[in-house]
Formats: structure tokens, sequence, C-alpha cells
């Protein structure tokens, strides 16, 4: 447990207490109890009615807006003093991280030292006000920049299906290939298929930039690929379709890199043609 001595020594480091006079801040901790909590303790319940503020002397905490971990809070920093100020039931979840040491000050003693001070009292007031707005502020953020992680992932998911899911093995060939984009979304694209008994073919492809466009342009690539496959697999006649799908449906900005093989294991030739920007 804490001496006396130390929760004064404690509270003088901090914002709260720094300035305040020796005889109001003895008479302060007089009243404050020691409180512990161990790992994933709820300190504080969103929802619950504040009936008391708390220091934190050691550990870390990590306060939950909405389910989102909005924020972590060590030693020398204050919680639960928003709900007291204002009277609102308490406007988020905070969970012990750590082994957390704290000091709690209850609301009456809270209310009789604000209005000693009525000063004090209209300026934390407001303090807390734009604090609440701060915090609503930063957790419509993270909740924003988590969706968007969110699509890119499932943009990558969707991205990983359009290769190939296999090694393809016939006769004397195997042909197996890994693609690890820069970013979570890339413009690359690689496909091997078996164009009839005797020949396969094999596609290498590489739209120009990151993301999301680079993406889209390896989709309709792999989409008009395959369409030109089932009319005319000779490689003049793809390549030819690839170029129109980027020249046609893609920005003015666009490129496309591309290699398309044709191995006939009957004549035991390659073709291939390779294209870029």
């Amino acid at each position: 447990m804490l001496s006396q001595e130390e929760k004064i020594n404690f509270l003088r480091m901090t914002e709260f207490f720094k300035t305040v006079e020796e005889d109001h801040l003895t008479q302060f901790v007089r009243l404050m109890d020691e409180v512990r909590y161990t790992p994933n303790d709820v300190v504080l319940r969103k929802g619950e009615q504040g009936d008391a503020m708390f220091f934190i002397v050691a550990g870390t905490v990590s306060v939950l807006k909405q389910g989102i971990r909005a924020l972590d809070l060590g030693a020398g920093d204050c919680i639960g003093e928003m709900a007291l100020l204002d009277n609102d039931p308490r406007s988020a979840t905070i969970v012990a991280v750590t082994p957390v040491v704290t000091l709690r000050r209850r609301r009456d003693d809270f209310d009789e030292l604000l209005n000693s001070t009525p000063v004090m009292k209209g300026m934390y007031r407001i303090l807390v006000q734009k604090i609440r707005t701060d915090l609503e502020t930063y957790v419509e953020s993270v909740r924003a920049q988590e969706q968007v992680k969110q699509d890119l992932r499932r943009a990558r998911e969707i991205q990983e299906a359009m290769l190939p899911q296999s090694d393809l093995s016939v006769g004397s060939i195997y042909i197996t290939g890994v693609c690890r984009p820069a970013d979570s979304i890339g413009g690359d694209y690689y496909d091997h298929m078996v164009l009839d008994e005797n020949r396969i073919g094999v596609f290498i492809g590489d739209a120009a930039g990151h993301g999301f466009h680079s993406g889209l342009i390896g989709a309709m690539i792999k989409s008009g690929l395959f369409t030109q496959i089932e009319v005319n697999a000779d490689v003049l006649a793809v390549m030819s379709t690839v170029n129109r799908i980027v020249h046609r449906h893609g920005p003015d900005w666009s490129f496309f890199t591309a290699c398309f093989i044709i191995f006939d294991l009957s004549k035991k030739t390659l073709r291939y043609s390779n294209a870029g920007h």
C-alpha cells in the first residue's frame, strides 16, 4: 500500500495538482483510497453512472469506444473525471492491460473540491466537453480507417482468388507460381491454362502502379484473356485483345506489361509474345 507521503508526491507530478497548495493537497489525499486491478479487469464500464475518478499510479489501461481501442493511458493519467464533471454516464469502457495501481476519489469528495473553487469547476466543464468531442472525432476517424483496411483486405482476397489455386502438370511440363505484390493490392497477374490436348498457355502481366486501379485493370485483363482463348488462343490474337482492353477501357495513364506463352507438347515448340510500356 502507498503511504500518504507517496500519494502526495505522486499527485504533485500530475497536471491536476502540480499547482495545488500543500494543505489542500494533503486534505485531498486523505480521502483517496488505493485500488488495484489485474489484466483484463474492467475499471470503468460505458453507460454506468460515474461515482469516482481515478489517478493511475502504475500500469496501463485501454480506453474502448464502440469496440475500438481508442487509446492507452498510463501512470500520471486521470480517468473517470468526465462523468463526474458533466453528470453524464461513462462514455467509454476502460480495461486494465497490465497490473494497475490507482488512487480513487469518490464523487462527493470531488464535488466538494470543485465547489470550493467555482471558476475551476466552470473551466473543467468546458475542458471535459472538448475532450469528449475530440474523442468522438478520433473514434470516427479510426472507424473510417478500419473500414478502408477491411475493404482492402476483401479486395486482396478477391485478387488472390483470380490467381491459379493449384499448380499445373501436363506431360513433361510442370507449372507453379507465386505472387507477392508490393502493396496490399497491385496490378500483378499470372495464369496458366490447358488450351487443348497438346497445348498449354501461360500468361504473366503487370499493370503500372499499385492500388485499386491497378487491381481493376488486372481483373479486366483476366476476363478478356479467357474470353479470347475460348474463341482463338493464338498468341497474336490474345495479345491484341489485351492491348485493346488497356487502350479502350483503361484510363489514359494506364499501362500494362504482358507476356503470353504457348507450349506445344506434340511439336515440342514454344511460341510467345512479350509487350511492355
